[in-house]
């Protein structure tokens, strides 16, 4: 069903904090399956249009301003979609597309002000993205790029079926709990594949040593930390190159351990015996 709605250039409700809106008429379709969709961009007036028309048309829209918090949510609520600017401060729309594309393959759908040319799309489209928009944004054109991208992405079922990690030596699959090393399949026992998921399932984020050992030896928190450093060992003999000098498995000193995207391979240090 078709539905027009108008909004006028006025504020409509200062008390309810009801934000003045300057575009005339938005068209919306009413009926689209509902999708969590994760917008990322540091304009609050497309922060807010963009909002306002998606949530009009039923969907669920989780909205920020930097890189670094959008990926905070994409781990945590995993979004069917997400609309990503170009040009965000500290870590742009290209850096952070691409830091995305190697722990998932959820449809993006990058936008911008400032270009236009058939370079700027294939520049998306080699970061990552599945999609290009121009500014100012045509509402209707948005909405069916929307359905379009849900669309390939729920055939495609990247939930359940991407790999949650890849980069030209490893690779790491969470779904079919598969991890190849240069190519060549490497086999974990239960408890590593059980370490290495945790690790990833929180990439480039610190997990506290106390909720691993929760997490793998439930009711025995003190007794078996050296047991979780064992393991760590293991993993990192298995996946890196050198395991004094990991560049996947960082320890945080009296925090716990981190699974490091190789954009953080500045980070890594030697393991003392």
């Amino acid at each position: 069903m078709l539905c027009i709605v108008y909004y006028y250039n006025e504020v409509i409700n200062v008390e309810l904090g009801v934000v003045a809106i300057r575009w005339l008429v938005c068209t919306v379709f009413v009926g689209d399956r509902e999708m969590l969709i994760l917008l990322i961009d540091d304009d609050q007036d497309t922060l807010d249009l963009i909002s306002l028309n998606l949530s009009a048309a039923g969907h669920e829209v989780s909205a920020v301003s930097a890189g670094e918090e959008g990926l905070q949510l994409l781990r945590r609520r995993e979004p069917d979609l997400i609309i990503l600017d170009v040009f965000l401060p500290l870590l742009n729309g290209w850096e952070l597309c691409q830091r995305i594309r190697t722990f998932s393959s959820v449809p993006i759908l990058m936008i911008s002000a400032f270009a236009r040319t058939v370079d700027d799309m294939v520049r998306a489209v080699d970061s990552g993205a599945d999609d290009y928009l121009a500014k100012p944004l045509d509402f209707v054109l948005l909405k069916a790029r929307v359905r379009a991208l849900t669309r390939r992405g729920s055939q495609g079922d990247w939930h359940s079926s991407r790999p949650a990690y890849i980069d030209a030596r490893l690779r790491l699959d969470l779904h079919r709990q598969q991890v190849y090393v240069q190519g060549n399949f490497v086999t974990l026992s239960p408890l590593e594949w059980q370490l290495l998921e945790l690790l990833v399932r929180n990439i480039d984020q610190t997990v506290p040593a106390i909720e691993i050992v929760e997490a793998l030896w439930p009711g025995q928190r003190h007794e078996e930390t050296t047991s979780l450093r064992t393991y760590i060992k293991r993993l990192r003999q298995i996946i890196e190159s050198d395991p004094r000098h990991p560049h996947y498995i960082l320890s945080e000193h009296g925090l716990g351990y981190r699974f490091a995207t190789q954009t953080d391979v500045h980070n890594s240090f030697t393991i003392e015996d």
